[in-house]
């Protein structure tokens, strides 16, 4: 049921945005992906969600030696040809998404995946 749920949101996620490469819900601590979507299979999806959690979990250090709060809005990674957002869903898990950089918009892309947080915050109540 988890699974479905989780591959419901990503499938709608990829028809609402423009350019949607991937997507992956992933385990702060382990790095370990819990969910996964991706319309290309080129895209090494598994990799770069572990690579991303390295990232977010220094940021999270960053934040924290710099007494700020650790918890973060969203982490954006501006590419030449592709757009990689990071969005923290709770405290151990945040959201990836993968887009085309010359089809998505930022903004769009931010708010479509600020909207659908409170759908995978629900899908996490239920593990």
């Amino acid at each position: 049921m988890f699974d479905q749920e989780l591959r419901g949101i990503f499938e709608s996620m990829a028809q609402d945005t423009p350019g949607f490469i991937a997507a992956s819900l992933v385990d702060l601590e382990t790095g370990l992906m819990m969910a996964e979507y991706s319309r290309d299979s080129e895209f090494d999806l598994a990799s770069a969600s572990g690579l991303v959690g390295a990232q977010v979990a220094q940021q999270l250090v960053t934040l924290r030696e710099l007494d700020l709060p650790s918890q973060f809005e969203d982490i954006m990674v501006v590419l030449p040809t592709q757009v990689h957002l990071i969005v923290q869903v709770s405290e151990s898990v945040f959201a990836f998404l993968v887009a085309n950089r010359r089809v998505a918009g930022i903004g769009l892309l931010r708010t479509m995946l600020q909207k659908r947080k409170s759908q995978l915050l629900e899908c996490l109540g239920a593990v």
